[in-house]
């Protein structure tokens, strides 16, 4: 019944006439008697991840909820480049309205708690982080998580390293496919430029293909290079800073170490979501 009236209610949104230049959608909790893969459905629909559906890409959002589940879960499909995220804390005593506090990402919080001099609370936040990234970046491989079945760690970061490479060779295929016919490949091979049976035309299309090629080829090999090395040292930091903080340890984790974890972690964050 909720899906029925979810689709009626995005049905009649969609057929109205729209004559206002803001629009605004606000959920508060619409979705709470769905299960998770549901509400997924119904959110990943609204924030446009789902292809070919973009109905509220002009719309401003606000998501309300009273499951903190649910509200992390959203937190994990969005970024805080482009949302904002509060707590709203109600003294059910009296009449007072909520208290209203924005709620930062794993990475602003332990820039804190390291400013601070909490460092297990640091390396926690800085291994929740890595973990957010990561199933992002996996898009849904790693869903059980929403049921509580979590995989490890270095599981995904191995599962991620795959995904990477198999994106490389998905691009070099569309390059392949796109751009390249294969008796321009077997004239790339001799020396083309010398060959006089070869108008100008065509010798400047193989100059071209032959110099868009090495590009990619030499652009592919320096990102693979850099995120193999990325990835490396992410979980190197893993084993050093990240799992002794999440576990009854007598590791010490010192502040270099911490720091260094969050420039490489935000160096993650930066490389995923370019």
């Amino acid at each position: 019944m909720t899906r029925i009236a979810i689709g009626i209610r995005i049905g009649a949104l969609r057929t109205r006439v729209q004559t206002t230049q803001f629009k605004i959608l606000v959920l508060d909790d619409m979705l709470i008697s769905l299960d998770m893969s549901n509400r997924m459905r119904v959110i990943k629909m609204i924030l446009g991840q789902q292809e070919g559906l973009t109905f509220f890409d002009d719309f401003q959002k606000i998501i309300l909820t009273h499951d903190r589940g649910f509200y992390e879960l959203i937190k994990r499909h969005t970024t805080s480049e482009h949302w904002k995220y509060f707590n709203f804390d109600k003294d059910e005593s009296n009449n007072n309205p909520p208290a209203i506090s924005e709620d930062f990402d794993w990475l602003e919080k332990a820039k804190m708690y390291l400013a601070a001099g909490k460092p297990d609370e640091a390396g926690l936040a800085i291994r929740k982080e890595t973990e957010n990234l990561v199933v992002k970046a996996l898009k849904g491989l790693n869903d059980a998580a929403n049921e509580g079945n979590y995989e490890p760690l270095n599981n995904q970061l191995n599962e991620l390293r795959n995904k990477l490479k198999s994106d490389d060779l998905t691009r070099f295929n569309r390059l392949v496919n796109k751009n390249i016919d294969i008796d321009d490949v077997r004239k790339l091979s001799t020396d083309f430029e010398n060959n006089d049976t070869l108008d100008a035309n065509t010798k400047g299309r193989l100059r071209g293909l032959k110099n868009e090629t090495l590009n990619f080829l030499i652009r592919q090999y320096e990102q693979r290079e850099n995120h193999e090395k990325l990835l490396g040292d992410i979980q190197d930091l893993l084993k050093r800073v990240m799992n002794p903080s999440a576990h009854a340890s007598l590791t010490t984790l010192y502040p270099g170490e911490l720091q260094e974890a969050i420039d490489a972690v935000t160096e993650l964050k930066a490389f995923l979501e370019r």
